[in-house]
């Protein structure tokens, strides 16, 4: 009775998981006979091993001692609320992004609450409760005193040994390749402990195996207690004359869209008609600078990494370190970084940042500790007016009541002919993967694809700030920047949209578009797969500021750059870049193989380095 009762509740998750994945979910393999049949039989390993543990733990024991009989009941309970835990977990994720947890996705944890329906509670609620019939079904059996022995046959032992003898495959089977989809040797289980386990354990200085030596090559300074400082931010003058009577010090603003690839937007080649006439007519006042990619994920991560120029380590949420640990914060606060605005404030500059979110989210933590003077939020928003408080996104200001924000701030200081160049920040939330356009907001076409619909509608809102800013008299004396922190999640609606050639990677084209009144730009500008890891060099490159105290990885963009292509990060998952698109580690051809492992090698001492707060010395 007992074997059959665990046979049944473990028979439901597998069912449950093979509905989903085989009927709602894709996968670009899908119709490989083998990989198909390798994707049903995985489970069998984990679920084979969890049906006898469960056996053993809830048999009877009459030999045993009452407390050891309560303790291995008990146990076996939870084991088996473990497994359906995890195989409700991984449904609700494949149901979500065609994909199990991955390890970003629970590095960024916090970001759960912009993702949360009735399918992900629903999904959750029926594991619960055919875990409580399975529990009741056991108590009920136990205190009618007719609980089978525990014990296994000779057959079932030599099969246990099997599947056992079959887990260090299957662990070394759970590996990313860096893609966001299903792989056909994963396993629900499996696949959650192995990215758990990654996301827990430090780690280890250099998992090349290469040379640790080599990533002394990146700090241009050789082996000492702060190896990638640097005195200059950039050798040769700007390639782009000056224009006449413009003031030496403009304003800066720079706008971090959310999540968006440059292969959605039309002046990039997007294919969808209409979906960003406001960013495209940006792009025809500026320059629209091409192949370039982002350098790491997700938000925390590239936002820090963009305005210090280098790969953070620490994502949103995490068990090494992380912001939104309170032991995590603390300690990433008190590690030092030389970053934008801090160098513009020895500049002089004023330095301000526009987030959506309520003051409780650690992002706005991170954005004071990178040193900005002013974080407007949610709370001071409101404050300004109510109007702002309007229509939320899962508690954030929506994309029109940021711009808003943004242009009510800018009008009150038009007037101000004695204050000081600003630095201006600004984040959105409306494009975050998975989410739709706000409520009353203009659809795109028909409305069906979610992903069309938020670029739309954050198209719209930015067109506000756009029609304002053109008209001002910051049109004559701010540098505007678009951009993006980090490339567009690959969930299911967007890989709807995508046309061939496309990976599902985290990696992919941003854009970059630079309007600059006080320099005539070209018109288009060839990073020729560089990365966001160049940004905030190449706006000091633009700004003149060339000698100041930095520990910048990356190079400015109108300057050769040492290594033939782009590098990105993201945690332990690293990718090439090259004009022609973007490569996981797996993909890197032999010829590019040294300066990989090199680059890879300067990362993991980064890590390092920044763990020991050895990235810059703050003291003059």
């Amino acid at each position: 009775m007992l074997k059959r009762r665990v046979g049944w509740y473990l028979l439901g998750l597998y069912l449950a998981y093979t509905l989903e994945l085989f009927g709602f979910s894709s996968f670009p393999d899908r119709g490989n006979v083998g990989h198909d049949l390798v994707r049903l039989a995985m489970p069998f390993v984990e679920l084979g091993i969890a049906f006898f543990a469960m056996v053993w733990l809830l048999g009877r024991r009459p030999e045993a001692r009452s407390w050891w009989r309560r303790a291995s009941f008990i146990t076996g309970l939870v084991l088996a609320f473990a497994v359906a835990l995890a195989y409700a977990a991984q449904i609700v994720s494949l149901d979500m992004s065609d994909n199990f947890i991955t390890v970003l996705a629970l590095e960024n944890g916090g970001e759960g609450r912009l993702v949360r329906g009735t399918s992900l509670y629903s999904l959750l609620a029926i594991g619960f409760a055919w875990w409580c019939l399975f529990a009741w079904l056991s108590l009920r059996e136990r205190t009618s005193g007719h609980v089978s022995k525990a014990s296994l046959s000779r057959t079932e032992i030599w099969v246990l040994i099997a599947l056992v003898a079959l887990l260090p495959w299957v662990s070394r089977a759970q590996a990313g390749n860096g893609r966001l989809e299903v792989r056909y040797r994963q396993a629900p289980v499996a696949s959650l402990l192995r990215n758990v386990v990654e996301v827990q354990k430090a780690r280890s200085f250099f998992q090349s195996g290469r040379d640790p030596q080599a990533a002394l090559d990146l700090s241009k300074l050789g082996a000492n207690a702060y190896p990638f400082e640097r005195r200059t931010i950039y050798a040769s003058p700007l390639p782009f004359p000056a224009k006449e009577g413009v003031p030496g010090r403009p304003n800066v603003v720079v706008i971090f869209s959310e999540g968006l690839s440059a292969r959605l937007i039309g002046a990039y080649g997007g294919t969808y008609p209409g979906l960003t006439p406001n960013i495209d007519r940006f792009a025809k006042q500026g320059m629209r600078v091409d192949n370039y990619f982002n350098h790491t994920a997700a938000t925390y991560r590239a936002l820090q990494g963009q305005l210090d120029s280098g790969y953070p380590e620490a994502g949103g949420k995490g068990e090494v370190v992380s912001w939104e640990g309170s032991e995590g914060t603390e300690k990433l606060v008190r590690t030092r970084y030389q970053t934008v605005p801090l160098l513009l404030r020895q500049a002089g500059y004023q330095s301000y940042f526009f987030s959506p979110h309520a003051d409780t989210v650690t992002l706005n933590t991170m954005i004071r500790a990178i040193g900005f003077d002013t974080v407007f939020n949610l709370e001071s928003a409101v404050k300004v007016s109510p109007r702002y408080g309007e229509n939320l996104i899962f508690g954030s200001l929506n994309d029109v009541s940021l711009f808003d924000e943004m242009i009510d701030f800018l009008k009150v200081r038009e007037g101000d002919a004695k204050k000081r160049p600003m630095f201006v920040g600004a984040y959105n939330i409306g494009t975050h993967a998975f989410m739709d356009r706000i409520d009353g907001a203009e659809p795109y076409g028909d409305g069906s694809n979610k992903v069309l619909n938020r670029v739309h509608d954050f198209d719209l809102a930015f067109g506000r700030f756009l029609t304002y800013f053109l008209a001002s008299p910051y049109s004559k004396n701010t540098i505007l920047i678009f951009t993006s922190d980090h490339a567009s999640f690959p969930e299911p609606a967007y890989r709807e949209v995508m046309v061939e050639p496309f990976k599902a990677y985290f990696v992919d084209r941003i854009p970059l578009i630079v309007y600059d009144p006080g320099h005539v730009l070209p018109a288009q500008y060839d990073a020729s797969g560089r990365t966001s890891l160049d940004f905030a060099p190449t706006l000091m490159h633009l700004l003149g500021v060339k000698t100041a105290n930095n520990s910048f990885l990356g190079d400015t963009l109108f300057e050769p750059s040492e290594s033939p292509f782009g590098f990105s990060a993201i945690g332990n998952d690293f990718f090439m870049s090259k004009k022609t698109g973007v490569y996981a580690e797996a993909e890197v051809p032999a010829t590019d193989r040294k300066e990989f492992d090199r680059r890879k090698a300067a990362i993991m001492m980064y890590y390092r380095l920044a763990r020991e707060d050895r990235i810059f010395n703050a003291a003059p």
